[in-house]
């Protein structure tokens, strides 16, 4: 997770190391408190992506045994802070992708300063977006200003109150008042006109709320004067270009930048300069120039449009039809092999295991996963990819193990 205190990683971890931090430097969890929490809960941390929803209070949110509840967490995590009352107030959590959105920053960090760091085998499925916002187009102006709004929700609100003392006043004039017929002309007008009463009143105390909340979070001191000039078109219009241009900031230009320095931050790390294998949704779209020296390597038709369909599958909490999954999980079969094997054959100076008896057999294994993967999707030249061991010429000295 992220923590929205001092805006760095949170982790809920599980180690039999007795100095690894559970939580983070600035907010440690003792080990007894972080061994209660339920994994449902730290899930649902997790997945707090921002717009979305809002922050996960820990520990106020979390569900607690009845041998270890609430009150006795917050004593235990004041007692291990040193008497900071912090927790009291909770720590709000959010998806930890905010922070790191590959979570390639975790492995990075348990494999650091070990002897032989393994190939790691990153995932995105980021699709390519050429454009990650697009401005809405000229609109009218419109005639009705917010100030003219301001004046008719007035008019509107004096009309009811005087409709529904004029109603309440010949109802309580006539006899039959309390009859079927009474209960049509009379009450029902009259419920209507308080109705509308109050909901104007209701709705000038939302807009005061706005306001209050304006001068408070955005420090706008004043946002009515500014904005009573405004048609209701142009606020509308105004509006969607916030709120857009905010939405893409968040959803893919900021997600899009960590990522960036995520995998700099890998690929600059010498244990892993020449470990990483990435695994894009849209690689099998792409040229390489692998292809040449390898072309049976390359995807064919079938295969490319797998990979355009499943980069149009949208990010969501949910799929909308039942074939996206199946798509998405063939996609990253042919992928992840297809990511392999590029990785294999590119090491033609053997720079990462050098004579590894693995290698042959590995190598092996892709090229006839490879095949059948391209038979599937009727590709026409899936006869012409070795299954032999054969596929890079030279021997171990052209690739290295994974």
């Amino acid at each position: 997770t992220t923590e929205f205190h001092t805006g760095v990683d949170f982790r809920f971890r599980r180690s039999a190391n007795p100095r690894a931090i559970i939580g983070n430097r600035n907010f440690p969890l003792p080990r007894q408190v972080a061994a209660r929490a339920r994994l449902a809960d730290v899930v649902a941390a997790s997945s707090c992506f921002p717009s979305a929803f809002e922050p996960f209070l820990f520990p106020q949110q979390f569900r607690w045994p009845d041998d270890f509840p609430l009150a006795e967490v917050e004593s235990e995590l004041e007692r291990s802070s040193g008497g900071s009352r912090a927790w009291k107030e909770g720590l709000p959590l959010m998806d930890g992708g905010v922070y790191d959105n590959q979570g390639l920053g975790s492995l990075l960090l348990s494999y650091r300063d070990t002897e032989n760091p393994p190939v790691l085998l990153v995932c995105d499925t980021s699709p390519p977006q050429p454009e990650l916002y697009h401005y809405p187009g000229p609109d009218r102006r419109g005639w009705l200003t917010l100030n003219g709004a301001r004046a008719l929700m007035w008019l509107v609100f004096v009309t009811a109150v005087a409709s529904a003392v004029a109603v309440g006043a010949s109802a309580w004039r006539d006899p039959d008042r309390f009859t079927l017929r009474g209960l049509l002309v009379y009450g029902v007008p009259l419920l209507f006109s308080l109705g509308v009463g109050v909901g104007m009143v209701w709705l000038r105390d939302v807009v005061g709320q706005v306001g209050r909340l304006l001068r408070e979070k955005v420090q706008v001191p004043d946002a009515w004067r500014d904005l009573r000039r405004l048609t209701v078109r142009e606020l509308v219009r105004m509006v969607d270009l916030r709120v857009g241009s905010l939405m893409a900031l968040t959803s893919s230009i900021f997600m899009k930048r960590i990522r960036g320095l995520v995998y700099g931050t890998a690929y600059a790390d010498e244990e892993f300069k020449d470990r990483l294998a990435p695994v894009l949704i849209y690689s099998l779209t792409r040229e390489s120039r692998l292809f040449e020296r390898y072309p049976w390597l390359r995807p064919g038709k079938g295969l490319r449009r797998l990979a355009e369909t499943a980069s149009a599958v949208p990010t969501a909490l949910w799929l909308t039809d039942d074939g996206e999954l199946d798509t998405l999980a063939d996609a990253g079969t042919a992928t992840a092999c297809f990511a392999l094997l590029r990785f294999v054959l590119h090491d033609r100076d053997g720079r990462l295991a050098a004579g590894d008896p693995g290698r042959a057999e590995l190598l092996e294994r892709l090229t006839r996963e490879w095949r059948e993967i391209k038979r599937k999707y009727g590709d026409d030249d899936a006869e012409t990819v070795p299954v032999d061991g054969a596929a890079a010429p030279g021997g171990a000295r052209d690739g290295a193990a994974v």
